[in-house]
């Protein structure tokens, strides 16, 4: 698992101000680094902290390696208690007046982490690396995004740390200790083809996550004794699994005829001889071929994506800038008109729920509901009287669609209530001001750079990779496709504010001032699509 983008920002921030700590002496680093984390909440020293994993740069040590790891659980605790408040307020409809407290003093503790991972990802020694594949190999109760990291050192690994690895596959057939060796056996690529039969014997394991990650393992192996098998694996696969599988073996050959089992045969009758006989080189496939192809054979689309999933959500920009207008429509209109097309298109087997944001972001229902024609005409009823609002907080709707996904999403015992997620919004994420930090002059609607204080100064623009890299703690084990949808993404928008359309300007329903450009989101979705098995679309 790579590390989060922000990475490279959180540790530029950080290094401004390294202590006075001996660097090249890592029994001393390690020591400043656990004294530094030993504190939480609110007793915590952020400089100090920062500090301290500053004073990490270069110090490539199996001692400071083993600090910061327990500095990355110490975190993950305290992150999850405010994670547990934030999911209270989620529940009962609460808004940003609430949760924007509770995301900022998340946000430090985030960071931090995402400096962690960082200095972790640089690690090369070889005695790091061991110690890395030791916490896999053991078992040690890490949390996941963590543990994918470690595991991925594995292309590290010294011949005598292979062999330890390829022992341990031979011994291990299910739980967190199978999914674990697979990631690190993924990340070693042809040096592990030796556990190739080992990782096939796990696409029919009882749990539909390790059957994933096996899948997954196995496409990036290159290992030619693996197409047969999941070829025929694919009509045992239903729902987000079987798109796993075909993304597998997309990556494996490099190809797409199809998404059936015939004709994924029928291809490796006619064609398969050189992908069979190591011709052709396996593993370098791009699974995104898949998600290009034209979705005009399928049944029913949303925004022309195909709606294959069996539990769908659907997420909706309900933000004041809805009103302007696209084509001959304002976006509002072609979201529920689309909308509207796409629920009725479902079929009685599918599931579906809504979740609609702004400032508050609402539910339709607890739980998904099942495709009748009585639900579906509810749910359009329910969408046609949601009223506009302020604010842009794609932050917290992801949020409640993970809690509406349950612990599926992350936790390879259950299974996800939720396949499949589909985001429409039509700008930027936005972020309500921390009542702590200090404010800029004000200077009008805004400040030209997305970060003005706009009507009643309480919003600026989020940052992307801050989402990105809470999506992928929340959809860990990437049991969950995320499709975008991109309205309007070449019209202005302006300084985000807390109000209801004042601040002037603009086509209908303006009301956004002067300021950031919607199409700065595009790469944002873009990438928030890539790295969730989905699809990113700009209807026109």
């Amino acid at each position: 698992m790579r590390p989060s983008r922000q990475v490279a920002i959180v540790l530029g921030t950080i290094a401004w101000a390294l202590p006075a700590v001996a660097q090249g002496d890592p029994a001393r680093v390690a020591r400043e680094v656990a004294k530094a984390f030993r504190r939480s909440g609110d007793a915590r020293d952020l400089a100090s902290c920062r500090d301290a994993l500053a004073a990490t740069a270069g110090v490539d040590s199996a001692k400071v390696a083993d600090a910061l790891i327990d500095a990355y659980v110490k975190l993950e605790r305290e992150a999850d208690e405010i994670s547990a408040d934030r999911a209270k307020v989620l529940q009962t409809m609460g808004g940003s007046a609430v949760l924007g407290p509770l995301r900022h003093r998340l946000r430090p503790i985030r960071e931090l982490q995402d400096g962690i991972l960082g200095r972790l990802a640089e690690a090369r020694a070889a005695e790091t690396v061991t110690l890395m594949l030791d916490g896999v190999l053991r078992g040690r109760n890490l949390p996941w995004t963590l543990r994918a990291l470690l595991a991925g050192h594995a292309r590290f690994a010294t011949d005598d740390d292979l062999e330890k690895l390829v022992t341990a596959a031979g011994r291990t057939h299910d739980g967190d200790a199978a999914m674990s060796l697979l990631r690190a056996v993924a990340s070693l690529g042809e040096r592990a083809q030796a556990v190739g039969e080992w990782a096939v014997s796990l696409l029919a394991s009882s749990d539909a996550a390790v059957r994933a990650e096996a899948a997954t393992t196995l496409g990036k192996l290159g290992w030619r004794g693996a197409l047969r098998p999941m070829i025929d694996r694919l009509d045992a696969e239903t729902g987000a699994g079987r798109e796993v599988l075909l993304d597998a073996l997309v990556t494996l050959t490099g190809v797409y005829p199809g998404a059936t089992l015939d004709a994924w045969r029928l291809w490796l009758e006619q064609e398969g001889g050189p992908w069979l006989d190591g011709t052709r080189r396996l593993g370098q496939g791009d699974p995104s071929i898949r998600r290009r192809d034209s979705d005009s054979g399928t049944r029913t689309t949303y925004f022309g994506i195909a709606q294959d999933g069996g539990s769908l959500l659907y997420v909706i920009d309900v933000s004041i800038s809805m009103r302007q207008e696209i084509g001959d429509a304002t976006r509002w209109d072609l979201c529920k008109r689309e909308l509207s097309a796409a629920l009725r298109g479902l079929r009685t087997d599918q599931k579906f729920n809504i979740v609609a944001f702004a400032n508050h972001v609402r539910k339709l229902d607890d739980e998904l509901q099942p495709a009748t024609p009585e639900t579906i005409e509810r749910a359009i009823d329910w969408v046609g009287r949601l009223q506009l609002e302020g604010e842009t907080n794609i932050y917290d709707a992801l949020e409640l669609a993970f809690l509406l996904a349950g612990r599926g999403a992350r936790d390879r015992y259950y299974e996800p209530e939720i396949d499949t997620v589909f985001l429409l919004t039509d700008g930027a994420p936005t972020l309500p001001r921390d009542p702590n930090e200090k404010r800029e002059p004000r200077t009008g609607a805004g400040n030209g750079g997305g970060r003005g204080p706009g009507r009643g100064g309480g919003m600026r623009f989020d940052r992307p990779a801050d989402i990105l890299a809470e999506v992928r703690r929340w959809n860990a084990l990437g049991r969950v496709a995320i499709h975008t949808i991109g309205l309007g993404l070449d019209a202005p928008q302006g300084a985000p504010q807390g109000g209801g359309g004042q601040g002037g300007g603009g086509r209908r329903g303006g009301g956004m001032g002067g300021g950031m450009v919607s199409r700065e989101a595009r790469p944002f979705l873009k990438d928030l699509a890539a790295e969730n098995r989905g699809r990113f679309v700009e209807p026109k």
